[in-house]
């Protein structure tokens, strides 16, 4: 049985928080030997849209996912890496 943290695909995990509508967006402050560690996300929805819907329920499952241990850092390095080969930075 494999770990918990090969069982998260940061590349999987941000394709669903995308299609949601939400965005990420990686900030440079703070800095932890010379990485950035803060990962601002939210996604959108209509606010007419009810609190138990699939998408909101969707959203609460991946932020539980982006909870687990090393998960946010593998998201941050993976968005970098797509930010570095797409010539972004």
């Amino acid at each position: 049985m494999g770990s918990v943290s090969n069982l998260f695909h940061p590349e999987r995990w941000v394709s669903q928080w995308r299609a949601l509508g939400g965005y990420l967006t990686v900030g440079e402050w703070p800095v932890i030997d010379g990485e950035p560690t803060l990962l601002d996300l939210a996604p959108t929805f209509p606010a007419a849209e009810p609190w138990d819907s699939p998408r909101r329920r969707q959203a609460t499952h991946l932020r539980a996912a982006l909870a687990m241990p090393g998960a946010r850092g593998r998201v941050i390095d993976y968005l970098a890496r797509v930010e570095a080969s797409r010539g972004w930075g």
